[in-house]
């Protein structure tokens, strides 16, 4: 048995966490022993418990956490470790020192664009250029979940092409099978029946667009008329909305929903899943809205045009452009028939091409190239289990 520690520095819970949890459930546990590694104090090694899988806490909470590094390296030592998985650029760089330290294997994910701050300003100050010699020193290959960041992966991070390798991000099937009835969670939410439903999901911040989708708001309730937009996640930048929605009175016809666990349910009762987003890896929302059979309106950039196909699955505006936003919004609220045949495309299009057995197939060969090169030989199962 293969034993993989996957680490994960202070989070809250977001679209990382689920897709790692994801890949988890849908890995062959006849072959790969996930563990996960991370500071108990964020709370999501729990969730992982819960499934039954091994957690570690490992509380790597800076790029100089000393004791962060020790406990990270008696993990190593201790529990037979094989090989690390890093998905955050913290354990990146803690975890490529101590897999060489140890001389373990390490293969790093990029999730999301690594060129910006979290206000999106480009990095100036040197730290690009440390962290891709962090990739190509520490690490001994790299995933990344779209095709447009492996391309910025090679071409910024100087990283070579044959260490760089695409993995599709994928969700389980079966996801959203227990949601509750649309008109029960419009009930819960004191939406009228035949109400419209504007639905965006996502942590509240400069790159997920929430700020445009309010924008857009007056607009299409100028021409929708009766329809409501509901706001599901946190974040720093969710006061401002509250202010803004405020501010253009349009407060009558918003919802915001606060972190929820129920998101399934919630997008039942939605209409259209809004996700205009200024860069992103492959958001693992729009995955979840075509499971579910709804339609989005995304933005051109990065690994969203992977995913949305364009008059097809949903429509796509370039990212800031608040008036195509609402244009977008009023083409597919008003036109039901048509949204429904983007919904059941886009469910389709999922289905097809981005389930959670592919990923994890697609993550056990870069495992067994890496260890190969290591000469650690990977157990031929006798059959698949998964969780």
């Amino acid at each position: 048995m293969i034993c993989v520690l996957h680490l994960q520095g202070p989070s809250n819970w977001g679209g990382n966490l689920e897709g790692i949890r994801t890949l988890f459930r849908a890995m062959d546990l006849t072959k790969f022993q996930p563990i996960l590694g991370g500071p108990r104090s964020s709370g999501y090694l729990g969730k992982f418990e819960a499934d039954g899988f091994e957690t570690a806490d490992i509380p790597l909470m800076s790029r100089w956490d000393v004791a962060g590094l020790h406990r990270l390296n008696q993990v190593l030592r201790y529990r037979g470790i094989h090989l690390v998985h890093s998905h955050v650029r913290l354990s990146d760089w803690l975890g490529g020192i101590s897999s060489r330290w140890i001389g373990v294997p390490c293969v790093s994910t990029l999730h999301a664009p690594f060129q910006y701050t979290n206000d999106l300003q480009l990095l100036r100050d040197g730290t690009l250029p440390v962290y891709g010699w962090v990739l190509r020193n520490l690490v001994d290959h790299v995933i990344t979940v779209s095709r447009a960041l492996r391309a910025d992966a090679i071409r910024i991070l100087k990283l070579a092409s044959d260490r760089v390798t695409h993995v599709v991000n994928g969700i389980d099937p079966e996801w959203g099978s227990g949601a509750m009835d649309s008109d029960l969670v419009r009930a819960q939410l004191a939406i009228p029946r035949r109400c419209p439903v504007l639905m965006h999901v996502g942590w509240f911040g400069p790159r997920k667009g929430q700020l445009d989708v309010i924008c857009a708001l007056p607009r299409v309730l100028e021409k929708v008329g009766s329809a409501c937009c509901a706001f599901v996640g946190d974040g720093a930048l969710l006061q401002q909305c509250k202010d803004n929605v405020r501010k253009l009175g349009v407060g009558d016809s918003v919802r915001f929903l606060g972190f929820r666990d129920d998101i399934s349910s919630l997008m039942r009762a939605a209409d259209v899943i809004v996700l205009p987003s200024y860069c992103e890896g492959l958001p693992r929302v729009l995955l979840e809205a075509g499971l579910m059979g709804k339609p989005v309106i995304s933005t051109r950039v990065d690994g969203i045009t992977e995913l949305v196909v364009e008059g097809e699955t949903g429509m796509l505006v370039e990212a800031g452009d608040c008036g195509a936003l609402a244009e977008a919004i009023i083409n597919l609220l008003l036109d039901q028939k048509r949204a429904r045949g983007m919904g059941e495309a886009a469910r389709h299009r999922i289905l097809s091409n981005f389930t959670s057995r592919q990923m994890a197939r697609e993550t056990e060969e870069v495992y067994c190239k890496v260890l190969a090169r290591r000469r650690v030989t990977v157990p031929v199962s006798a059959s698949v289990t998964n969780r």
